[in-house]
């Protein structure tokens, strides 16, 4: 995690620098009325709806709030239970039930901020993804593949900076 754009000596692992934010189910009545629920202390509680997987999860709240900082620590959890490299030695408090999020095969993330002109999901991951790691030869099969997982795979999409 970038601490200062200035000093990249200062940059700190996510698992060493995070705290967990207080998020909070809030639903949202037909009368458009929201009503503040329980607190969410866990992936699983944060995607699923009992044991259903929701199709969508929103997470909204103050600038500073600490939402970026939750989308890197999953990013970060989910990197982990894919492909650990070492034992975490911070003991957690909340979220630390990371297999719930073995479930998701691929995680792709997009900056919103760097998106404002798209409105795809496709057209995100292939201008923040697919353009800058592959040679432009070869953009149609990553495409096809990225769309491929769409289809097939279970995955995550987390997006950060809609208030940006």
């Amino acid at each position: 995690m970038s601490l200062s754009t200035l000093d990249p000596s200062l940059d700190k692992n996510i698992q060493d620098v995070y705290a967990t934010p207080k998020i909070h189910k809030i639903k949202i009545e037909n009368d458009g009325r929201r009503t503040q629920q329980e607190q969410i202390l866990s992936y699983r509680d944060c995607f699923y709806r009992g044991d259903h997987l929701s199709r969508r999860t929103y997470l909204q709240g103050e600038p500073g709030s600490g939402k970026t900082s939750f989308a890197a620590k999953l990013v970060d959890d989910w990197c982990n239970v894919h492909e650990p490299l070492m034992e975490s030695t911070k003991e957690q408090t909340a979220f630390d039930d990371v297999d719930a999020l073995h479930k998701f095969k691929f995680l792709f993330f997009i900056s919103l901020r760097d998106s404002r002109e798209q409105t795809h999901v496709t057209h995100m991951i292939q201008t923040q993804l697919i353009y800058k790691i592959y040679a432009a030869d070869e953009w149609e099969n990553a495409s096809n593949l990225v769309l491929k997982i769409m289809r097939d795979m279970m995955y995550l999409v987390v997006q950060d900076g809609l208030d940006e």
